[in-house]
């Protein structure tokens, strides 16, 4: 499968539980880190002006070698001037093709040695606008290349050697500002070049949150009170309300909220199933699987440890699994997801 990641910024308000949750690496600070008003009425992530040097924010993917491919996308909006707010891909702390502001300037860099980063195009923008910005660089250290898009456009590109270091493979997105700076994005994906389906571009792409509005077929798990789908149908994550059991092969499953009606069916390209869950036994080696249930059968996803703290599992699933045929808006209100004991 080549989609990896898909980040809409959904469910959270709170940055250090987001940071947890999540798996991402903020600054031990937070530095003006928030969650606010995004892009078709959901949420973004927002590094906040006059917070001093903001970390980075880290999204850690498995690219382990060489001759590989990665494609990133995601919107970002910059609100003032300022000579550093930065977005990209990096191996370890090693910038290696990356958006940075220079006033009303977006350069897109890359770095194929230990020379500074070097300047493939520059995008005048307006302050306050989305742009979706768009890398895709694949890894060689003679016929690499390194491919800048916004808006869907190609602005520029490098080919040639892009590998950085023998040991040194494609680790993680990172977003990064100074005190001066105010910036947000919106809508991340990762891919790689592997499959035969989204290897490439996605475009300019937006990511709905739908939440669980009613019970559905399967109602195992034990509710710490009321009904089970009222203890996880909160937009913003509570951990005070939660379904147990450890039992193998119980299930939980719920009715979701409609997809917004102004979708295009071609232009679904996955469905993001989110869990978070905890363990409170240590000892105990449950698992997590999350399920889709479609036309009267259930779908089980790849079992997850689970750990003591809450984290977020999510499986991308592209087809729907009853006919292996893309997602509509109509199979994705039909369908139940929820999770199974594992």
């Amino acid at each position: 499968m080549a989609l990896k990641l898909i980040e809409g910024f959904e469910g959270y308000n709170d940055v250090e539980e987001f940071e947890i949750m999540r798996g991402y690496n903020l600054s031990s600070t937070y530095n003006g880190f928030q969650f606010t008003t995004g892009r078709n009425n959901g949420k973004c992530f927002r590094r906040e002006k006059d917070h001093g040097y903001a970390g980075a924010v880290y999204s850690y993917f498995p690219f382990e070698n060489t001759d590989a491919t990665v494609i990133l996308g995601f919107a970002l909006k910059i609100d003032y001037p300022s000579n550093y707010t930065e977005a990209g891909i990096f191996w370890g702390s090693v910038q290696q093709a990356s958006f940075k502001q220079n006033g009303n300037i977006l350069r897109m860099y890359e770095r194929h040695s230990t020379s500074q980063p070097a300047v493939v195009a520059e995008y005048t923008f307006s302050y306050g606008e989305w742009l979706y910005c768009e890398i895709k660089h694949y890894l060689n250290n003679t016929v690499g290349f390194m491919e800048f898009r916004i808006n869907e456009q190609v602005i520029g590109r490098y080919d040639g050697d892009t590998a950085y270091n023998s040991s040194y493979y494609f680790t993680n997105f990172t977003f990064s500002c100074d005190e001066d700076a105010q910036a947000h994005i919106d809508d991340l994906y990762i891919c790689n070049g592997e499959g035969s389906e989204f290897n490439n571009y996605l475009g300019d792409i937006r990511i709905d949150a739908v939440f669980p509005n009613g019970a559905g077929t399967h109602t195992d798990l034990t509710p710490l009170s009321g009904n089970n789908y009222e203890n996880i149908d909160e937009v913003v994550f509570d951990g005070s309300d939660y379904n147990y059991s450890a039992n193998v092969g119980d299930k939980d499953s719920y009715t979701y909220e409609d997809v917004p009606t102004d979708l295009d069916d071609a232009a679904i390209y996955a469905v993001a199933l989110n869990s978070s869950c905890k363990r409170t036994v240590a000892a105990n080696n449950i698992q997590l699987k999350n399920i889709v249930r479609q036309g009267g059968a259930d779908y089980s996803q790849t079992a997850r440890s689970v750990s003591d703290d809450f984290t977020t599992k999510q499986d991308i699933i592209i087809k729907d699994p009853s006919d292996s045929n893309p997602w509509t808006k109509a199979k994705i209100n039909s369908a139940e997801f929820g999770v199974e004991v594992g």
